[in-house]
């Protein structure tokens, strides 16, 4: 008997249309029912909680997007010969717009660097040499020694993956297995004028080598587990724990 009936769900307004012809009054009151309904549909679409949503969703897409795009991994580029993997990042940040994440990887290194100006001296294919070109703009120039933590944490947990024995670090930039050095870590950081620009994380990582020269005291994960390993498997890992 009412001049409209609403069956109303949250997708679609039905109607039921009465079989006699409503009065003026009655007629203004059913429209007035339904423009009170559509103003709640508007109010629940434009509220604050689900603006709040929609902009969620759309920034975490956003970010994720960005993110991924800079992953680490994402892009490797493979030397069979280079001077330093950290020297060649160097020179591809200033020459090219080679994109952040990238990491260079080498068989050989002639002048391979380590801490103070030494040497990091590693047969051909033996062990993971590598690079990785990181946007560290965002950081606080204060606070980058948070970046050397964050490498060898994530260092350390991928050799933890790969050894049954107590891997620890010797800060800020040597991994020890038992207290023998397994793997080194060298940051070298771009600046433009007082602020962080860039760094390039250089990693040399004892692999597959057995034979050290008995002034150091090293290991490999060959030595601790007496099997070769595939350096591409071993740098997934690491790049696993690094993202």
């Amino acid at each position: 008997t009412e001049p409209f009936i609403f069956l109303k769900s949250r997708q679609t307004m039905f109607f039921a249309f009465p079989s006699r012809t409503p009065s003026i009054m009655e007629f203004f009151k059913s429209k007035l029912s339904d423009f009170v309904f559509l103003l709640l549909i508007i109010f629940n679409l434009c509220s604050k909680s689900s603006y709040l949503n929609i902009k969620t969703i759309f920034c975490s897409n956003l970010c994720k997007k960005n993110m991924s795009s800079n992953l680490i991994g994402n892009n490797i580029v493979r030397l069979n010969s280079v001077d330093s993997t950290n020297n060649y990042a160097a020179k591809m940040i200033n020459q090219t717009n080679i994109p952040f994440g990238t990491v260079i990887m080498s068989h050989f290194q002639t002048s391979g660097k380590g801490q103070r100006a030494s040497n990091w001296i590693s047969p051909k294919s033996t062990n993971l040499l590598f690079s990785v070109i990181l946007d560290t703009s965002f950081i606080n120039p204060l606070d980058i020694f948070q970046l050397s933590k964050a490498i060898s944490l994530s260092l350390k947990m991928a050799v933890s993956d790969l050894v049954s024995k107590k891997v620890s670090i010797k800060w800020p930039n040597d991994i020890l297995v038992d207290g023998c050095k397994i793997a080194g870590i060298l940051i070298e950081n771009q600046w433009a004028y007082n602020k962080l620009k860039s760094s390039v994380v250089g990693v040399g990582l004892n692999v597959n080598q057995t034979d050290f020269n008995s002034a150091f005291s090293a290991t490999s994960l060959k030595m601790l587990s007496n099997k070769n390993y595939l350096l591409d498997d071993v740098l997934n890992l690491i790049i696993k724990y690094l993202n």
